[in-house]
């Protein structure tokens, strides 16, 4: 999941079947990537939040972006409780339990 949070940026990303796709998002808007799928901000300036889960591990990346540059501002890699998960969706108690995990970082 990629969110931005300053600026704007033109992001290409995997889309459906793996085609590349093409996505205007400016401050506040946030773009689902699937799984095994890929994105690329081509920005003169902005800053993004990058969230990645994988089993059970998050990744999060605090970026800013200038001039088709990525400077990183902050990551983390936070264990997980483990998700009680039915296909790709997370019942409301993962997101609790991911949100206690943040908010104990």
């Amino acid at each position: 999941m990629e969110m931005v949070t300053e600026g704007e940026l033109e992001m290409l990303f995997s889309g459906q079947g793996g085609q590349r796709e093409s996505k205007r998002l400016g401050a506040g808007d946030v773009l689902f990537v699937a799984s095994n799928g890929w994105n690329l901000p081509l920005v003169e300036k902005a800053n993004t939040l990058s969230i990645c889960f994988r089993e059970n591990r998050l990744w999060l990346s605090y970026n800013h972006w200038q001039d088709g540059r990525c400077i990183s501002l902050a990551r983390w890699d936070l264990a997980m409780p483990e998700a009680e998960r039915s296909g790709e969706a997370y019942s409301q108690t993962d997101v609790e339990q991911v949100m206690t995990v943040l908010a104990s970082a």
